[in-house]
Formats: C-alpha cells, structure tokens, sequence
C-alpha cells in the first residue's frame, strides 16, 4: 500500500472523565495520524469501511504507561537494572 492512512490505537479509560464546562468526555479508541482529510473525504462519500495501518502496538502502550506512571523502562532492563523505576534505581538507564 502506498502513502496508508496511519491509525494510533488509544486505551480508553473505564472511568467517566469530564471536559470543558463538564460535559462527558468521549475517549477515542483510535486516531489517524497521517490521512485525515482522506478519512474524511471517505466519510462524505459514504464509506463505512477503509484501509489503515495501526502504527503503535502492545510494546508502545506499555512504554507509554510506564512513562505515565513514572517508571520509565520497566521490565526492559530487567537483567542489566533490576531496580529501575524504584527508589533502589542506579539512575544509570
């Protein structure tokens, strides 16, 4: 495929969050990265359905959750910094 719309895939919270004014706030399970005025072109001509490559996986999320948790490389260094991310950490990684 040449130039294929990029999709990021999101987890989305269980939990209701609030946006501004307090409404609802809708979490996306995914988002195009690259095509987005293809995206909508194929909406208003009434497609349903179109390709895209999901560009993060299993691997980013977890590295995303551990940066958001503040535990940067958990699990990744487990041989080499058994006690990365702890108060134990060698600051070395």
């Amino acid at each position: 495929m040449i130039e294929p719309i990029e999709i990021n895939k999101h987890v989305v919270s269980p939990t209701i969050r609030y946006g501004a004014g307090g409404k609802i706030y809708k979490e996306k399970k995914y988002s195009v990265v690259r095509g987005n005025q293809r995206v909508t072109l194929a909406k208003k001509l009434g497609y349903t359905h179109i390709e895209g490559i999901i560009m993060n996986d299993e691997e980013d999320d977890k590295f995303l959750e551990d940066l958001a948790n503040n535990t940067p490389h958990a699990g990744q260094f487990d041989e080499e910094h058994p006690n990365c991310g702890t108060d134990d950490c060698c600051k070395e990684c």
